[in-house]
């Protein structure tokens, strides 16, 4: 989290075609050769042009873009890693190569995208990069990553992995916003609900430094026809903001929340040497797996979907929807959440476009009821 906060901060108010001026030093090599591969895994795309296939997502010629993508990252880490290859090439390695989804399930999300992140992190973190080049890793190796990906998603029809349609955020992105509402802090013209503006949102002069509006204008290509309030609410809802920085700080808790402490995300990431696994196992794992999987199926879902602050555990009540857009809230606003379960349905923040019989327990999951739960 920390990393993902010092890089946000590093590029507020910066574009993407940002340089360095005469009186710093240039780009270091190793940003340079991550953006010219991330460039070139764009261009291979030519290479394994899409089957012809009756579907809706996941067109197979994706799995022969990944066998090559796997035989180009050895090459390209032992050019960047150095010495560092032989000791922490294959941590590296897994990180870039899961940043590009799965190829078995043809599908890409946020978990892929945090690993994207992570390989960043194992490169900062071996001091390929330093603090004061941080802000052109960002913009230049994070940014190149992201259109790469773009592309994929537009030939291949990746599946969204694990999204929460439209009560989530985006389908497959959350660092890109919280990096891109960064890079508008502080523009002089440009305001969050900008994004309904379709002049601003089709000039390419803007999208090109923007990685925000970029995101913006990508989801109005892949969801045509669809009003964007409809489509992405959450989005919608966030331009209402003030300004850039209620937005970056709110997506940042966000990130925090809905990916990091999501365990559906967080099960999947592999830990070595660079990011190692330091915690102590929680001593009321054990009680709480037992209940979760001798918990009915409808039960389970519940579970494995709660806000941050729920507890597992706690009865089906504390459970009812909860909008991502509390992210949005000032800190003081979320501290005040109930950490008991009494009263928790009312004290949630308002679901906005909800049938009102979802958003409240159905007369069974009430705490204290007697009701039994219909069956199916």
């Amino acid at each position: 989290m920390e990393f993902v906060k010092i890089c946000g901060d590093s590029i507020i108010g910066i574009p993407l075609d940002a340089s360095p001026d005469e009186n710093s030093p240039p780009i270091s090599d190793v940003i340079l050769k991550i953006e010219k591969f991330m460039i070139k895994l764009g261009e291979m795309v030519d290479e394994f042009p899409p089957l012809k296939q009756p579907m809706r997502f996941g067109n197979k010629a994706f799995r022969d873009w990944f066998i090559r993508l796997a035989q180009e990252i050895p090459i390209f880490l032992k050019d960047i890693l150095g010495s560092y290859y032989s000791t922490h090439g294959v941590e590296v390695a897994t990180y870039l190569q899961t940043s590009f989804g799965n190829e078995t399930r043809i599908d890409y999300g946020t978990g892929h995208e945090l690993n994207y992140v992570l390989f960043l992190l194992c490169i900062f973190k071996l001091q390929l990069v330093s603090m004061t080049e941080l802000k052109y890793f960002v913009l230049r190796g994070f940014g190149s990553y992201v259109h790469t990906m773009r592309r994929l998603q537009d030939t291949y029809i990746l599946e969204p992995a694990g999204s929460h349609g439209v009560w989530g955020l985006d389908d497959f992105y959350c660092v890109v916003f919280v990096w891109g509402s960064a890079q508008l802090c502080g523009h002089p013209s440009l305001s969050p609900s900008s994004i309904h503006d379709n002049e601003i949102i089709e000039d390419e002069s803007l999208i090109k430094q923007y990685l925000y509006l970029d995101s913006i204008r990508f989801i109005r290509h892949i969801k045509k026809g669809a009003p964007f309030s409809e489509s992405s609410p959450m989005l919608n809802d966030i331009s209402g903001l003030s300004d850039w920085k209620s937005v970056y700080r709110g997506l940042y808790r966000l990130f925090q929340g809905e990916v990091i402490q999501k365990f559906p995300v967080a099960q999947h990431i592999a830990f070595g040497q660079l990011i190692p696994c330091t915690w102590t196992p929680s001593s009321s794992f054990s009680d709480s797996s037992a209940q979760l999987a001798s918990s009915p199926t409808h039960y389970r879902h519940m579970y494995t979907h709660t806000p941050a602050h729920a507890t597992l555990g706690a009865p089906l009540a504390s459970f009812a929807p909860v909008s991502p857009v509390s992210y949005m809230r000032p800190a003081s606003d979320i501290d005040t959440v109930p950490d008991s379960n009494e009263g928790r349905v009312s004290a949630q923040p308002p679901v906005t476009g909800v049938r009102s019989e979802w958003a409240t327990p159905a007369p069974w999951a009430q705490p204290g009821s007697t009701a039994s739960q219909p069956s199916k």
